[in-house]
């Protein structure tokens, strides 16, 4: 007929664009227009039996593909679109619509469920005008749109279920054997940042303790009743999920694709809320008893289901009671599950429904954030605690950096006869390098440098005594004038150790050198000359020449004092001339501040962490083989019932009405148009 053929036509030209994906507004769109307009023709052809006789196939055919196509878009306004297809007052009339097609067309059985699904999957109100109008009309209650074949599948079928997420316990074990080694390796040589995770461990720890406290004094109940209110979002699939997955208890699924789409891992559950819109809320009210307990009532408005609203108490253990309820319910804080009477025509007893909190307020994810805290606090205890070197009482009395102790060094500068006027001056500008080098090493941090000048020839004089303010230091050190003389190595010494030892503005944790500048030798014994200043007193040997003999005799003078007591450790360095040494004194400041580190914590504050704290990331590993696992495709399939005949799923009453219809259908084409028209009309009557 020419009326099916266009608006078949018309269906084809809004087929889908390959490519379009959800996430934009859809309302406006050719898609949900030309929906509305096969709407609209549905109606028309709702009250209209002559058209409905010749034409009501079509129309639901057009009607069928145009509410397909925007269903394959996934528009964000989706439940508007559809709630918007009819007034209220003709939704109730194009669902008559739906079902007469199958009564007059029994073969149309499967195309009409497929429309209900979608709406109703989708809209609550579509929904309740299917109810409301099966439950009004006594011949669309003939029609079960909601039968299933009794055939069962095979016993051996792989049946469809959804991957298990990550297990929680996995994810922790993950994260916290990351962070062990992770955390080992940064607290290497930072004495602060130990106690800086220890800190941080045992605050962490306080929110479960508060939590552990307030749920056993005031009760599990009165916990859920903080997450009761609200809106859930139906579940039309459920697994309960083994202890591994705890603190959640269920997974649940909307019956969509997109629960597919955030299986990345369950972290991303605790946050990401339901696709379908919501469809219960529930509002919390409570009141005490004349003995004084506490009780808990909720009122529980149902947009889906028979009972619009319920009146239930919450249990100490979750359980719900209420005349609205005669088979109890249960809240765990996350999910609500009802064991509502079942009231679509063919089912009997009762089934469980569940529905899941729509927010991020849900018990099951404070509780894992919380166990999550916890061992991320306990991980940074254990490693400030346990891994070497451990946590130092002495930590910040030893300075502003870390392990790095504050620097008293005393210059001790060669003014014998061997050292020009040009040499002298050289000296002094190379000594004023190495200590503006010591000034950038330490930082600007007040205390942190101490310094002091000595010149010695055959004699010892203290030029610049102990200081911090290191610019005055510099500009005394220029105006020093050249005593000439021997070389003598003790008085310098022995005076520069009277400094060290007598000053105490640098605190009691410090370390000390001696910096012996000469281009010179002695004739004192090393070992007399060692004798002179402490053990933790280091010596830095600088000579400035090309004599080897004496190089070599300086060398074995020095020493490394708290750095390290060893006779074959030695601070030393050398220059052909003063200018070379004055360009070298960036390497001179960073031995020296060396020195200071390793005289903080020894040897042990810089040494790396244990190598075998590295197989902790082996945990980690269950975690990347359970994520490959839910990346790969599914190979179970939902398994289709297999085909059987229309006896099988017939009703007497509808059989009966369908078998008229395809008698008299086929009398009619050998009767002519009119004679169709008539037939028909006696058929949609009855």
């Amino acid at each position: 007929m020419g009326g099916r053929q266009s608006t078949e036509g018309g269906a084809r030209l809004m087929s889908p664009r390959p490519g379009v994906t959800g996430g934009v507004q859809g309302f406006d769109s050719p898609l949900a227009v030309e929906l509305r307009e096969a709407t609209s023709a549905a109606l028309r052809c709702s009250v209209d039996t002559r058209l409905f006789v010749n034409e009501s196939e079509a129309v639901l055919n057009r009607f069928t593909r145009a509410l397909q196509h925007v269903r394959q878009q996934r528009f964000v306004d989706e439940q508007r679109i559809f709630d918007g297809l009819v007034q209220p007052s003709e939704r109730q009339q194009l669902v008559h619509f739906l079902i007469d097609c199958v009564r007059n067309r029994f073969l149309m059985r499967a195309k009409v469920a497929k429309v209900k699904q979608i709406l109703t999957e989708r809209s609550s109100q579509w929904s309740a005008s299917f109810r409301e109008h099966v439950a009004t009309c006594a011949t669309c209650a003939t029609v079960d749109l909601e039968q299933r074949s009794s055939t069962q599948p095979p016993a051996d079928a792989p049946e469809f279920q959804e991957k298990r997420p990550i297990a929680f316990c996995v994810e922790v074990l993950a994260i916290c054997g990351i962070l062990l080694p992770l955390l080992a390796s940064l607290q290497v040589g930072h004495c602060g940042f130990r106690w800086v995770l220890l800190i941080f461990g045992l605050l962490a720890m306080i929110p479960l303790l508060i939590f552990v406290v307030l749920k056993r004094r005031r009760g599990y109940m009165w916990v859920l009743m903080q997450f009761a209110q609200g809106d859930y979002s139906h579940c039309t699939k459920q697994r309960p999920l083994g202890r591994l997955w705890a603190p959640s208890a269920l997974q649940v699924s909307s019956g969509s694709d997109c629960e597919d789409r955030g299986r990345f891992v369950s972290f991303g559950r605790w946050w990401k809320q339901p696709w379908t819109p919501a469809s219960l809320t529930v509002r919390v009210g409570a009141s005490r008893s004349a003995t004084g307990e506490e009780a808990c009532h909720l009122e529980i408005d149902l947009a889906d289901l028979p009972h619009q609203r319920l009146s239930a108490d919450l249990g100490q253990d979750g359980v719900l009671t209420g005349a609205g309820l005669p088979q109890g319910g249960n809240f765990d804080g996350s999910h609500l599950l009802l064991s509502a009477a079942a009231s679509r025509a063919g089912q009997r007893g009762t089934h469980l429904e569940t529905w899941a909190k729509a927010s991020c307020w849900r018990l099951d994810i404070l509780q894992k954030v919380l166990f999550m805290l916890a061992a991320v606090g306990l991980t940074s205890m254990l490693v400030a605690l346990t891994v070497p070197p451990g946590l130092d009482v002495h930590c910040f009395e030893a300075g502003h950096r870390g392990q790095r102790w504050p620097l008293k060094a005393v210059f001790n500068l060669d003014a014998s006869g061997s050292i020009s006027q040009t040499a002298w001056q050289s000296e002094k500008d190379a000594t004023e390098a190495i200590i503006k080098e010591f000034a950038q090493v330490y930082g600007s941090e007040p205390g942190a440098v101490h310094i002091g000048v000595v010149q010695f020839a055959s004699d010892a004089q203290l030029e610049v005594p102990l200081t911090n303010h290191l610019q005055a230091a510099v500009k005394a050190l220029q105006n020093i004038k050249q005593n000439a003389g021997g070389t003598v190595f003790s008085k310098a010494l022995s005076l520069c150790q009277q400094q060290l030892s007598g000053y105490q503005a640098a605190g009691a944790k410090t370390f000390d050198v001696c910096v012996l500048i000469t281009d010179g030798q002695t004739s004192e014994s090393t070992a007399d000359l060692r004798r002179i200043v402490q053990q933790d007193t280091a010596v830095f040997g600088i000579f400035v020449g090309s004599d080897s003999t004496s190089s070599e005799r300086l060398h074995d003078l020095s020493t490394c004092g708290a750095a390290n007591h060893s006779s074959s450790c030695h601070f030393f360095a050398s220059a052909t001339n003063f200018q070379d040494l004055r360009r070298n004194a960036r390497q001179v400041a960073e031995a020296v501040a060396r020195g200071s580190d390793d005289a903080g914590g020894g040897q042990r504050g810089r040494q790396p962490p244990p190598a075998w704290l590295t197989l902790f990331l082996l945990t980690a590993l269950p975690f990347i083989v359970w994520w490959i696992y839910l990346l790969l495709s599914k190979r179970s399939r939902i398994v289709e019932p297999a085909p059987t005949s229309a006896r099988e799923i017939r009703e007497p009453l509808r059989l009966h009405a369908a078998g008229m219809n395809e008698s008299r259908n086929f009398g009619s084409s050998r009767a002519g148009s009119g004679r169709s028209d008539e037939v028909s009309l006696a058929t949609r009557g009855s």
